[in-house]
């Protein structure tokens, strides 16, 4: 009889144990399915183009920035003690025709829109270089390891960025459709037509500058020479890219006219279509379709280059000439390279975020700026008018 019992009691036992993990099976499907398909609306903010959002790591508030055109999801190495142990080095290959090997780290819960996606990995290193280009340090980037599976919505007049496991409303008729190919690894890339001359690879990237980068090595002959642009020097002075006007740039069937682009004299496998140009629609990725929907927003302002020449990127709190265009108002008031914003229309630079620095370069021609720098202890003091560059 005892043995009876005993029998009957491992098999309750056992039958609470299937329940249990029936149970957590269930849970963790449940939270799967919320993490895929309902992220509530996440606010974002644009910092010079760049879809930045809030995340909890650990208890502790970051922000990340949307990356589809980065293949890992990533964290800055100032958070490296909150991450688990390194698993692995991997290769990755960039958009640019460069290759680089990323440290893999266990990741804890990172928290995006109140739910757990359940990344659990991620690579970590300075992002240093991005946040140049930012109002202020950039705490990771979340990748294509994580987007390729989902939805990804971008409303710019809302400043709203949603993510299901798919389209939660059906595309309008007057919608731009494109398709997403896989000629990168890990990579959207698009097919687009400039000035009407030859089909060209865009790799769509919402961290890529400007409203495109063209390669100069796969587009010789797509822009004509004599088109008017400004030399884009590096730190040793060599030329390694210009400024410029597309006269025509199709993508879906949509075209943009005069859209300032980058057009780099180096090599690379492929151009970018850059966050200026995705911010001129609310925009949804559609990875698991592979498609890409493109509805225009209305009162979009025409894009401009800097009307005084000069352009900036930020270190700390300054803010420092990364080059000068020759010939341009700020040329012949002799700033330089190197020069630190100290003040601009009497406010110090300090206080002012570098989107609005580069915001007062485009407030209207005709219009007068004051600004002052310096230059090794030196004040360098210029009243510039700016005019169209391009």
């Amino acid at each position: 009889m005892s043995g009876a019992v005993l029998h009957f009691g491992r098999i309750v036992r056992l039958g609470a144990c299937v329940l249990m993990v029936v149970g957590w099976l269930q849970t963790a499907a449940a939270r799967a399915d919320d993490a895929a398909v309902r992220f509530a609306p996440i606010p974002f903010e644009d910092d010079n183009g760049l879809v930045r959002f809030p995340v909890t790591l650990g208890g502790r508030e970051l922000s990340f920035v949307l990356a589809t055109g980065t293949t890992l999801s990533e964290i800055d190495s100032r958070y490296s003690d909150e991450l688990g142990p390194k698993i692995g080095i991997t290769e990755v290959q960039g958009g640019f025709g460069n290759a680089s090997k990323m440290a893999l780290h266990f990741c804890p819960p990172l928290i995006i829109g109140g739910q757990d996606p359940g990344i659990k990995k991620v690579n970590c290193e300075s992002l240093e270089e991005l946040s140049a280009h930012t109002d202020r340090a950039v705490d990771g980037q979340l990748g294509m390891d994580f987007l390729r599976t989902r939805v990804v919505q971008i409303d710019w007049g809302n400043k709203q960025l949603r993510l299901s496991a798919e389209l939660a409303e059906q595309p309008s008729p007057t919608d731009v459709m494109l398709e997403i190919s896989d000629s990168l690894p890990g990579i959207p890339c698009v097919v687009g037509r400039v000035n009407d001359k030859r089909d060209i690879k865009f790799w769509a990237a919402t961290t890529a500058g400007g409203q495109a980068i063209l390669v100069r090595r796969d587009n010789e002959g797509l822009v004509d020479d004599t088109t008017p642009r400004l030399a884009m020097p590096d730190p040793g002075g060599r030329i390694v890219g210009h400024l410029l006007r597309l006269g025509d740039l199709e993508l879906g069937g949509g075209h943009h006219r005069d859209a300032v682009c980058t057009l780099l004299v180096g090599g690379g496998n492929c151009s970018a279509g850059g966050c200026d140009f995705w911010k001129q629609y609310r925009v949804t990725f559609d990875f698991p379709g592979k498609r890409i929907y493109l509805r225009k927003r209305e009162n979009i302002a025409p894009d401009e280059a800097s009307m005084t020449g000069l352009a900036f990127t930020r270190y700390a709190q300054s803010k420092l000439v990364r080059f000068v265009f020759a010939d341009s108002p700020a040329a012949k008031a002799g700033i330089l390279k190197g020069d630190r914003l100290v003040r601009l229309d009497g406010r110090a630079a300090d206080g002012i975020r570098l989107s609005e620095v580069r915001a007062a370069q485009k407030s209207g021609v005709g219009k007068k700026i004051e600004m002052e720098f310096d230059r090794d202890g030196q004040r360098i003091r210029a009243n510039i008018i700016l005019r169209r560059l391009l």
